[in-house]
């Protein structure tokens, strides 16, 4: 996110990113570390909330997604659990070997807040991967399930960050 997007929600620097987090992830909590590079902000999930819930939630989402006997999905548990740091957990997602686990490299959104439109880019790790062409028309159907899941794992703050879209 760069400075001429953020002052364009707000002079305020921090009340921009309160916008911005509140509109984009539903929350303003205190998930992300914030870094600058140049004049571009950077938000990534903090690396002890990461190792606190990432394991947990994905072992909770995969049973309640594939059920118990998906056999994917208990690999990549398998290997994640082999893990000691979220650094690892991302750079096996970026390898893309397991369809229920993999970084996304064409993600990306327009949001609206007081009326500007603001590009969003991001790097997210798809949990899976379903059929494209037959959800393209459904894109409230994604926006309740995102508050579904929300709302089924509220002892996750990592379920706030979940997006449910189609990618490519």
């Amino acid at each position: 996110m760069g400075d001429k997007t953020l002052q364009q929600i707000s002079d305020n620097e921090a009340e921009a990113k309160r916008k911005l987090l509140d509109t984009f992830v539903g929350t303003n909590d205190d998930i992300f570390d914030i870094t600058k590079n140049d004049d571009t902000h950077i938000f990534s999930i903090k690396e002890d909330i990461l190792k606190k819930e990432w394991l947990s939630f994905l072992t909770q989402f995969y049973r309640d997604f594939y059920g118990e006997s998906h056999a994917e999905s208990q690999i990549v548990l398998e290997a994640l659990g082999e893990l000691d740091t979220p650094k690892k957990y991302i750079e096996l997602a970026e390898k893309s070997e397991y369809e229920c686990y993999q970084q996304d490299r064409y993600a990306g959104e327009y949001i609206y807040i007081d009326n500007q439109r603001i590009s969003i880019g991001y790097e997210p790790i798809m949990l899976t991967l379903e059929g494209k062409i037959m959800m393209e028309c459904y894109g409230e159907h994604f926006t309740f399930l995102e508050k579904m899941i929300s709302k089924v794992y509220p002892q996750f703050q990592l379920a706030n960050m979940v997006k449910v879209y189609i990618s490519g």
